[in-house]
């Protein structure tokens, strides 16, 4: 019972280790790696998104019917700038890069979409129940409207009415610096280290 005859025997049904083989092991520590840049991303852009809302609803100023919002988008690109530096500690690649810009991305438009709710909740809240006969008396969309969520996903339809007919062109350049901002901060301080 040599040790050739193990060898032959280890080798015909699992064959020998190839180039190849060492890649996708090396490829999967890669991936093991970087797992925690994605979570760390997807973790500050709910945080970011949330802030930024906040933010944009304590700015915000409601006079009866109407709505003024101060221009705030220009905060989205030192939080982009923050991402990249998370993401880019992990020295991923541009796929985490992209990854983390798009996540930017979607977190300043919730965030957006989150700060106009609030606004659209406190005008709910500001004009009180609704007069005799408008509304069946049990109403209790006259409570739920001054509730954020209920702007967020019974009514998005109007929010998003709302934040359009709101925004102006800078509300895209912050939003398109924020996401570049992430990308080429993550790519700068991944080959720093």
């Amino acid at each position: 019972m040599g040790g050739a005859g193990q060898r032959e025997f280890g080798t015909r049904f699992f064959g020998r280790p190839q180039e190849g083989d060492q890649r996708v092991h090396l490829d999967r520590l890669d991936a093991m790696r970087t797992a925690p840049a994605y979570a760390a991303a997807v973790l500050l852009a709910f945080v970011g998104a949330f802030l930024y809302g906040k933010l944009l609803g304590a700015l915000g100023e409601v006079h009866g019917s109407t709505i003024a919002i101060r221009e705030v988008s220009y905060a989205a690109v030192p939080f982009g700038g923050l991402v990249g530096l998370v993401i880019g500690r992990w020295r991923a690649g541009p796929a985490l890069w992209l990854w983390g810009a798009l996540l930017v991305a979607c977190a300043v438009l919730a965030g957006e979409l989150y700060g106009h709710a609030l606004l659209l909740a406190e005008r709910a809240a500001e004009a009180g129940p609704p007069p005799e006969g408008a509304l069946p008396a049990e109403g209790p969309e006259v409570y739920e409207a001054t509730v954020p969520t209920y702007w967020l996903f019974d009514h998005l339809p109007d929010t998003l009415r709302q934040w359009r007919a709101m925004t102006g062109p800078e509300t895209y350049v912050f939003g398109a610096l924020a996401s570049a901002a992430t990308a080429l901060t993550a790519a700068w301080t991944g080959r720093r280290r």
